[in-house]
């Protein structure tokens, strides 16, 4: 299922795939809003003691953008752009490197065909936000052994 972890003041999970899109399918979309909100306050919590951008996240205004704003058709294209932007700046804040980060362009042809078809950029946006939660414990538990310098932000094991 899920792995929760503790995040400075919040708490993020390890999502399955699999279990993302049994849910995306069997609420016929619904938890797309859910799993938006999640991930972007989890983006949050994780930096935003250590980044202004981060810090400035509001959950709920990106859950408005991708229902109320379809009406004027901007917001959601600018809400998925910065979320993409999002984890791009919490990936190089939790030290994975650039190589290996999200990448814009993809992330949004992603969300088109995802707008067309079926939301598959969460798929992709799910992998690197699990890929940076996985690596913060690893840099927690390597800087608690003296191994390294680099403590990431607050990343615990719930």
């Amino acid at each position: 299922m899920s792995e929760e972890l503790q995040v400075g003041t919040g708490h993020v999970k390890l999502r399955n795939l699999w279990v993302v899109a049994l849910l995306l399918i069997v609420t016929l979309g619904i938890y797309y809003l859910v799993w938006y909100y999640k991930v972007k306050r989890e983006l949050r919590d994780f930096g935003g003691q250590h980044d202004a951008t981060l810090g400035s996240i509001r959950p709920w205004m990106g859950v408005l953008a991708m229902t109320l704003g379809w009406y004027v058709l901007v917001p959601p294209f600018v809400s998925a752009w910065r979320t993409l932007r999002h984890v791009r700046i919490a990936e190089a804040l939790g030290g994975i490197q650039s190589q290996h980060s999200i990448n814009h362009t993809l992330g949004f042809v992603l969300f088109i065909l995802g707008f067309l078809l079926f939301p598959v950029e969460v798929f992709y946006v799910q992998t690197h936000v699990n890929r940076l939660w996985r690596h913060g414990i690893v840099e927690q538990d390597k800087h608690g052994l003296g191994m390294r310098g680099y403590a990431p932000p607050n990343v615990n094991r719930g």
